[in-house]
């Protein structure tokens, strides 16, 4: 574990940008950020192994909704990537 003056490590303040209404949205929402190279923390989200080897996300009821957060300098940039396709999805429009 890193020391906390670690000066390896980075700070940085991050601000919620997306709260999905649904895990289905959230699962075709993040990756998208991904797409547009915007790292993002997902506060909230259960992290579960599966036997194969793969990974998957979920809502926890006991800690609250999933906050998609990134840092405060990608915050408008990310809003923006994510306005378009959360219309679509919401208007059902997704292709």
């Amino acid at each position: 574990m890193a020391e906390q003056n670690d000066p390896t490590m980075e700070y940085a303040e991050l601000v919620t940008v997306y709260v999905p209404r649904s895990y289905e949205e959230y699962i075709v929402v993040v990756p998208i950020l991904d797409e547009h190279n915007i790292r993002h923390l997902d506060k909230n989200a259960v992290l579960y192994q599966t036997d194969t080897g793969g990974a998957w996300a979920c809502f926890n009821p006991a800690l609250g909704p999933i906050q998609v957060q990134v840092r405060q300098e990608d915050a408008e940039r990310a809003r923006r990537v994510l306005e378009g396709v959360l219309k679509k999805i919401r208007d059902g429009n997704a292709a």
